[in-house]
């Protein structure tokens, strides 16, 4: 009678012990595609607003911090530096809400494609705008400010795009370890 109830308590105990690792399982499972929903695409959505900020904050931290530019200079140069800040805001708006509105889809193939373009389009953006602000800036600035302006963007983007190969470096990485890639023989 002990040996049954023991047999029965085991058993319980495995299945119990089972339900309770495949819930886990399939929960991490979930959140982990919940993650890549939008994978690069998502991400490269996170990377433009990345881009967007860096290139309206750098370019007024260089003319005050780097460039040295007059105080008179700033004071011409803010209403052009606040029209490119409050243009790059509305565009970042714009990521976000794609985003979102792709994480809410039901239809994740059209939200996929929507998202798809969603980085070359913040690409012109972003060069339309630096456009317009450097025709804007050559009004205020010499020509030599203005070239190493230009020169300390490039430089950051440069920097900025390592930093994002090397992240994708990073997740593809541990994306061979998760799937035990990394480790086969």
């Amino acid at each position: 009678m002990k040996t049954k109830w023991f047999v029965f308590i085991a058993i319980v105990a495995a299945v119990t012990i089972g339900g309770i690792i495949f819930q886990q399982a399939t929960a991490q499972l979930h959140d982990r595609s919940e993650r890549r929903f939008g994978g690069e695409n998502a991400r490269e959505g996170q990377f433009m607003e990345t881009a967007l900020d860096a290139f309206v904050n750098n370019a007024w931290t260089d003319l005050t911090f780097v460039l040295k530019v007059d105080d008179e200079t700033l004071i011409k140069a803010r209403p052009i530096h606040q029209a490119a800040y409050d243009e790059i805001q509305k565009k970042k708006q714009e990521i976000q809400e794609k985003i979102q509105k792709a994480r809410e889809s039901d239809d994740r193939r059209a939200a996929l494609e929507d998202l798809a373009g969603m980085r070359e389009n913040a690409q012109k953006s972003l060069e339309t705008a630096e456009t317009e602000f450097d025709t804007k800036l050559a009004t205020v600035l010499t020509e030599e400010q203005l070239t190493k302006l230009k020169e300390l963007r490039k430089e950051r983007r440069e920097e900025l795009q390592e930093r994002r190969e090397e992240a994708q470096e990073r997740r593809e990485e541990r994306g061979n370890t998760e799937r035990g890639g990394r480790f086969r023989r």
